[in-house]
């Protein structure tokens, strides 16, 4: 069973959705694009479910398989969450 990171929060959660969303509008499975990505697939499900924070380096590579700017998954057409519940300080410096 993979369960939730302490360091991960709604943000990741929408992350991982949008990048679920990603791969299935290219009709991939998880496995696909896990082998791809060289990662093991219960990590990318993971990511895809938010329990585990997709590192920056790796939303690049993201970006750059499913060719599309990294700020896809940052989509403000979509309803990014406004409150990080359990973030030590979610205010920006």
């Amino acid at each position: 069973m993979i369960t939730p990171s302490a360091r991960t929060n709604l943000v990741d959660k929408y992350i991982g959705n949008r990048l679920r969303q990603g791969r299935l509008e290219r009709g991939m499975s998880a496995a696909d694009v896990a082998k791809a990505l060289g990662v093991p697939l219960l990590q990318f499900i993971a990511f895809e479910k938010g329990l585990e924070r997709i590192p920056p380096s790796r939303l690049i590579g993201l970006s750059e398989f499913f060719d599309v700017p990294v700020h896809f998954f940052f989509d403000s057409t979509h309803t990014m969450p406004r409150k990080v519940s359990n973030a030590p300080d979610s205010r920006v410096r």
